[in-house]
């Protein structure tokens, strides 16, 4: 009934859902829904090493429930998600740790696959035309007043054909995809700089502090100054 974040470490898997198969190679992983029947067949002429996460399907924010319900295919694993999944685990086995820091992370581990991996797992699969206006929007995310006209140009298409081969491929529009990026810039700052909220919050394209928190929240599921302390609080207790 959970869904599951299941990754690949080492060696080879085969899986079956719903009688389809499914091959994982190291580095490679997948998120896997409730209601699926699943069957797993390890390799037998090499030691395999794999690692997951479950989590209720209410636990997820409202965004990430809405991207797990695509139903995921194989992609790349994210860089270091291995490592959160392990300090999860150590935080579990720490005296005092609070329930609502491992529920943080676990949004946070489902964030980095349900986001930029997933999106950059299809790249291979998306129309020249959508990955133009990626690449465009990812180099000016920081642009305030970047629009779905500028991305559209940049693609070569009228705003209306461009919003409706991202609805098509990707679930969602170029506008939802920018917010998307922008998140996911404020996240990486948030753990990895010394800036305070607002810096970042224009750093990044955002109108004000209060808008980046409320998209930060809706994607997250806290507010951007609680996401970076308990991100230092985890990177301490690898230390």
């Amino acid at each position: 009934m959970d869904v599951q974040l299941f990754l690949l470490l080492e060696g080879s898997v085969r899986i079956r859902l719903n009688g389809q198969p499914v091959s994982l190679r190291p580095d490679e992983c997948i998120v896997l829904v409730p209601g699926v029947e699943e069957r797993f067949q390890f390799s037998r002429e090499e030691e395999t090493v794999h690692s997951w996460c479950s989590l209720q399907p209410e636990i997820l924010t409202e965004s990430q429930r809405a991207s797990v319900s695509q139903e995921p295919g194989v992609q790349p694993t994210p860089a270091g998600l291995a490592g959160l999944i392990e300090a999860g685990v150590r935080l579990r086995h720490l005296s005092g740790t609070q329930p609502d820091t491992l529920l943080h992370l676990a949004r946070c581990i489902y964030s980095m696959v349900l986001g930029a991996g997933q999106m950059k797992g299809r790249e291979g699969r998306l129309p020249e035309t959508i990955l133009r206006a990626i690449h465009f929007l990812e180099a000016r995310f920081e642009r305030e007043d970047l629009r779905c006209k500028d991305l559209a140009d940049a693609a070569g298409v009228s705003p209306q054909h461009l919003s409706r081969l991202f609805r098509q491929h990707l679930g969602c529009t170029p506008m939802n995809y920018l917010w998307e990026v922008r998140v996911r810039e404020g996240m990486d700052a948030l753990r990895s700089t010394g800036l305070n909220v607002s810096e970042i919050a224009y750093r990044c394209g955002f109108r004000n502090p209060y808008h980046f928190s409320r998209k930060f929240h809706e994607r997250a599921g806290c507010p951007p100054t609680v996401y970076r302390r308990r991100s230092q609080q985890i990177g301490d207790s690898g230390t």
